[in-house]
């Protein structure tokens, strides 16, 4: 069963590592319902990574390709990755980390437990 959550990547010229963070989070044992690459370098090799792996999990995996020259760097992605979810929650992580595989469930059961609006923790963190 998927958590009702989004995960928002991005991402600028890094090929080679964004794929490990998708990997991380469909690896999740609370699965996100999404997960949304916004990438802001219009960069053809990460493009080509993302495409591949969405087309190895059809309706999971979104990439946005923001205009290079009006970029307003990584915040920005976040803003423009947030705006094309529908899902009440929203995770950021970075193209150059990657996720426990227990990550999400316990930043959720950290969320449900205290009734936080925000939870914040390193990437890499189990909490």
């Amino acid at each position: 069963m998927t958590a009702d959550v989004a995960v928002v990547i991005p991402t600028h010229e890094r090929a080679d590592l964004v794929g490990r963070a998708i990997a991380s989070a469909l690896a999740q044992t609370a699965p996100p319902s999404r997960i949304v690459v916004v990438d802001d370098a219009a960069d053809a090799a990460t493009e080509q990574v993302v495409r591949s792996l969405a087309r190895a999990h059809p309706g999971r995996i979104g990439y946005i390709s923001v205009d290079p020259s009006s970029s307003g760097g990584a915040s920005a992605s976040r803003n423009a990755g947030v705006a094309a979810c529908a899902e009440p929650l929203i995770a950021f992580l970075d193209d150059d980390d990657w996720w426990d595989d227990r990550y999400l469930e316990q930043a959720l059961a950290v969320r449900e437990r205290t009734a936080a609006d925000v939870v914040l923790t390193p990437s890499w963190m189990v909490v």
